[in-house]
C-alpha cells in the first residue's frame, strides 16, 4: 500500500494514517524506514505478483471485491489456466455466433482513392 500511496501527493501523511490504522505495532523508526524505501523504491504490482504475495483464493478475492488483484490456485500460483479457459470459450462463442452482417469498408489505396474522387467528379 505504501508503494502506491507513494505516488500521491502529501504521501507522509497519508502513509502515516495509513500505517497508525493498520500497523500499529510499528515503531516511529520502523515507520519512517518504510516510508523512506516506499518513497525511493517504487515497487509497481502486477496483477499476478500481487495475488502471488497475498495468496488471495477466488473466494476471498470475490468476498473483497478485489477484481484488480489475480487470485491463485491451490498451487499459489496466478490463476492463468482459469483466464485461458475463458478465453477459449469467448472466442468458441465467436466462431459459433452468426455474422452480423457488417462489414467494415475496404481501405482504398492512394492511387485507386485518386481515380474514384476524379470519377465521382466526372459523374456530377
Amino acid at each position: 500500500m505504501l508503494d502506491h500511496l507513494a505516488g500521491l501527493p502529501d504521501f507522509s501523511r497519508r502513509a502515516d494514517i495509513f500505517l497508525e490504522s493498520w500497523a500499529p505495532w510499528m515503531g516511529p523508526d520502523e515507520r519512517e524506514a518504510a516510508k523512506q524505501l516506499a518513497a525511493t523504491d517504487r515497487a509497481f504490482w502486477t496483477a499476478d505478483r500481487l495475488g502471488e504475495r497475498l495468496r488471495l483464493i477466488p473466494e476471498e478475492r470475490t468476498e473483497a471485491r478485489a477484481w484488480s488483484i489475480r487470485p491463485v490456485d491451490d498451487r499459489g500460483k496466478a490463476w492463468i489456466e482459469h483466464d485461458l479457459e475463458v478465453r477459449r470459450r469467448q472466442k468458441a462463442k465467436e466462431r459459433s455466433s452468426p455474422a452480423t452482417g457488417s462489414v467494415a469498408p475496404k481501405r482504398l489505396s492512394r492511387a485507386n482513392e485518386s481515380a474514384f474522387l476524379r470519377e465521382r467528379s466526372i459523374a456530377k
